[in-house]
């Protein structure tokens, strides 16, 4: 191997190191633009990879191998994204884009193989570049989960730095649920409950006790941050998949013991007892979520904020204001929801009102004055305001619509709550001032608009799903287009914005790839898991049964322990997929096609015949191609 192609795939490490690293840091504003088409900083690093890759494949004059039980399902996903976004009903360019993004994430999935495989062939120590990979996803995951828990505590300090990741901080019920640098908790969720078994595996892998101490921390404070998205799916997949990491890991642990009753036991965390902590971790600090929050004990009853954020208004059923002169009106407001009417702090809540026409169709002025409230007010509680109201400057009559709103939150309206009202009569003013003009109306619906794009249950989703897959059941509708047609299909208005999409996606996985590729789609993914699974056993057998008695106990034991653990953190994916689907964002689908990829690598038998990417010293010389180049090669003369 030359030296350029040596240093190359030594740099393309680095590379493939350092995206694991940045995964959970995505800007929001894009770093290239190039006609329709913007490239993240993230998208950005990838392609750097991928590049480097492409350059060192050159210079060490080889083709990439990946076996034919993995590109073949991979191809197949490939052509059938291609196929489908071709053939879309509808936001073909949109779906083009959306297929592009995805095929990147099988190149990286690829690519990560390859590279792992000649690392993996280069160390003494065959799991070294698993665990390296492996440390640099944990090492970004919990950097984002500090800051996720940061923003928990801290959010006034913390959320415009986090703006730079993304557009909105998530909060149920004006609660904030963690999600660090991500986009949204459940994001934020899936990616941590899979860093959580990385770190499991990775605390058997030291002996000292520092370092122990230290990864149990980590393990701690990435539970937290968890525990702190009130995510279910994500509480569930954590503990699924860390249950199977302890039982796999144990049954195996038993099995090699009988293989090799008299080899020394190892220095170390054992797999099965570093699993078994993370789930104690997890149920202790969900208990402790569950008795101490409300919104959490909430959460565990219902999927949507509906009964959250809920008021009962008494006010006067009719009033006769004067145009321009600010009146205070009594009103006497009812908690009747689950969450704590705060009157001060950052985000307290307030009474404000809107004005309507007499039909009470359309907002004729959308935000009257605000009034905070007098005190503190718990769920069943009451208070009394004086509510300052300014009349509109047109005489004639309107319908005084009162609506609480968290400052900086959300309205109660846009939550599921009734608005109180009042009948008024405009009369002019002393001075009959001309009254300035106002915005123009806007449709009443609107107030309710908001809840009904962000606060759908899931089973109304699956529905409309449904729905689609029959009309398209062979290649859907086309990647990513379930956001544009789920409400035309259950026959809603006024459910997005005219010519964007909604924010909603199908939160499953199974069911998005089923209404957007259809039936073939589904079967190359089902394809790629069968192909992932059967080499798992297969691999699982060889180290259990058929390695050869020269393989030293201790990297038995290793390989064994990435090979489950990398299949447990597919768990985590799998089993959150039933409830969310990840495939969408940029940090967790080029997670899951990197996880792919090592798995894949973990596999492989790494044989006598692979190319060995270091050489030792005393055995490398120098020569020349006879064309004017140097490089390196292997001295077959026997060295002292």
């Amino acid at each position: 191997m030359t030296r350029s192609a040596f240093f190359l795939q030594r740099i393309t490490w680095l590379a493939f190191l350092a995206l694991a690293l940045c995964l959970p840091f995505e800007a929001v504003q894009p770093w290239l633009q190039a006609g329709p088409l913007r490239f993240t900083n993230l998208e950005l690093l990838a392609a750097l990879a991928l590049m480097l890759w492409a350059l060192a494949l050159l210079a060490a004059r080889r083709m990439p191998r990946w076996p034919a039980w993995l590109g073949w399902p991979l191809l197949a996903w490939s052509l059938v994204l291609c196929l489908s976004a071709l053939l879309a009903p509808t936001e073909r360019g949109a779906a083009l884009k959306f297929a592009l993004r995805s095929l990147a994430g099988v190149i990286v999935s690829l690519a990560a193989f390859d590279v792992l495989t000649r690392q993996r062939a280069a160390d003494a120590r065959a799991t070294g570049p698993v665990a390296a990979l492996a440390w640099a996803l944990t090492s970004g995951a919990l950097l984002a989960a500090v800051l996720g828990c940061a923003e928990v505590l801290w959010p006034a300090v913390l959320t415009p730095w986090l703006s730079l990741f993304k557009l909105h901080t998530t909060r149920v019920a004006g609660t904030i649920r963690a999600s660090g640098t991500f986009g949204y908790a459940n994001i934020a969720a899936q990616y941590w409950e899979a860093a959580l078994v990385l770190l499991s595996v990775l605390l058997t892998t030291v002996s000292r006790r520092r370092a122990q101490i230290l990864i149990l921390f980590a393990i701690g404070l990435m539970g937290a941050a968890l525990v702190l998205t009130a995510s279910r799916g994500g509480l569930v997949a954590i503990l699924l998949s860390s249950g199977l990491l302890l039982a796999t890991a144990g049954w195996s642990q038993r099995r090699l013991r009988r293989l090799a009753p008299d080899s020394p036991p190892l220095v170390g965390v054992s797999l099965p007892r570093a699993a078994a902590i993370t789930i104690i971790v997890i149920v202790a600090l969900a208990s402790v979520q569950v008795a101490l929050s409300p919104v959490q004990q909430a959460r565990l009853q219902r999927e949507v904020e509906a009964g959250f954020m809920q008021a009962e208004y008494a006010a006067p059923a009719h009033l006769t204001l004067v145009a321009g002169q600010r009146t205070q009106v009594p009103v006497h407001l009812t908690n009747a929801g689950r969450l704590l009417w705060r009157a001060h702090g950052a985000e307290p809540i307030l009474l404000s009102y809107h004005w309507l026409d007499a039909s009470a169709e359309m907002i004729v002025f959308f935000e009257g004055d605000r009034t905070a409230l007098p005190h503190d007010v718990p769920p069943g509680g009451s208070a009394r305001v004086s509510a300052y109201v300014l009349p509109l400057l047109q005489p004639g009559r309107y319908i005084l619509a009162w609506d609480l709103l968290q400052n900086h939150v959300a309205w109660f309206s846009t939550r599921g709550a009734g608005l109180g009202r009042t009948t008024v009569d405009v009369a002019a003013g002393a001075g009959g001032a001309a009254a300035p003009p106002l915005p123009p109306p806007l449709s009443a619906s609107l107030l309710t608009a908001a809840q009904g794009s962000t606060q759908v249950e899931r089973t109304t989703l699956w529905r409309a799903a449904w729905l689609l897959w029959r009309q398209h059941p062979w290649l859907g509708v086309g990647p990513d287009n379930f956001r544009y047609l789920w409400g035309d299909a259950l026959g809603l208005t006024d459910w997005r914005p005219a010519g964007q999409a909604s924010v909603l996606h199908s939160n499953s996985l199974y069911v998005e790839i089923l209404v957007t590729l259809g039936l073939a789609g589904g079967a190359c993914f089902a394809w790629l898991l069968l192909s992932l699974a059967q080499h798992v056993f297969t691999r699982l057998r060889w180290l259990l049964t058929l390695a050869p008695p020269t393989l030293p106990a201790k990297s038995r034991i290793h390989s064994l322990n990435w090979l489950l653990g990398l299949c447990a953190a597919l768990v985590a994916f799998l089993v959150h997929g039933f409830f969310d689907y990840f495939l969408e964002f940029t940090p967790t689908y080029l997670l899951w096609w990197i996880l792919v990829g090592s798995l894949a690598s973990c596999t492989t038998e790494i044989g006598a015949q692979s190319v060995s990417l270091r050489l030792p010293l005393s055995r490398r010389v120098l020569f020349h191609d006879g064309r004017g180049g140097r490089g390196v090669r292997a001295s077959t003369e026997k060295t002292p």
